[in-house]
């Protein structure tokens, strides 16, 4: 990467940490100044698999949209809030002379994040919440499906949990206490997606009701 990506990768890095620190609401709790730091460290991490061959320019418009991807929640509400980010993160780049390359770039890493995920370039499948880690182009042992969603054909990618849960009802309130142990033998490539992190092979909740 060059001085001058470098260069706007740290401005951009400023910019949005400010952002976030003084207009989102103390009240968002999971897309937080530490959640953004993460899901960079998680795109960086991803994209040292020498596998993907991304040149620098697509290095840096996954970066600067995975630094601008949760911006948007500034506006004050969480729905539609990829349009905020990419609004900002668009400002963030015409003020710097970027190209207009890169700055669809970055337009296409922020909508990729959106739900249902439908990532269309390398760039836009390693972007978390949850990156697509295989492409056809790259690794034969997969197979297309309609929509550019892939899966693997190796026994290996196969993911499986198991666990047992306790409900205890109370009578005053009528709901139930639900005590969740979860085992997960095969889990490999898998990130916990409230922190990113690899997925742990114990895992307990508790939660109060029907649904989480």
């Amino acid at each position: 990467m060059t001085e001058n990506q470098q260069s706007l990768l740290q401005e951009a890095q400023v910019y949005v940490t400010d952002l976030i620190q003084n207009k989102v609401s103390k009240s968002v709790r999971f897309h937080t100044l530490d959640h953004t730091r993460d899901v960079v460290a998680a795109c960086e991490e991803i994209n040292s698999n020498d596998q993907y061959h991304i040149s620098d320019e697509d290095h840096l418009a996954l970066i600067l949209g995975a630094w601008f991807h949760d911006t948007g929640y500034s506006g004050g509400r969480s729905r539609d809030h990829e349009t905020v980010s990419i609004q900002h993160a668009t400002e963030f780049l015409n003020a710097h002379n970027a190209s207009k390359e890169l700055t669809d770039k970055v337009i296409g890493c922020i909508n990729a994040t959106r739900m249902p995920q439908n990532p269309t370039t390398n760039i836009e499948r390693i972007i978390p919440p949850r990156p697509v880690l295989y492409d056809p182009a790259i690794d034969p042992r997969v197979l297309a499906e309609p929509g550019g969603r892939t899966i693997s054909t190796e026994v290996s990618a196969f993911k499986t949990s198991t666990g047992v849960e306790v409900r205890l009802f109370m009578p005053v309130i009528n709901v139930p206490f639900r005590l969740i142990f979860a085992y997960n033998p095969q889990r490999a490539g898998v990130l916990d997606s409230s922190t990113l992190q690899p997925q742990e092979a114990f895992q307990f909740r508790f939660a109060v009701g029907t649904t989480f």
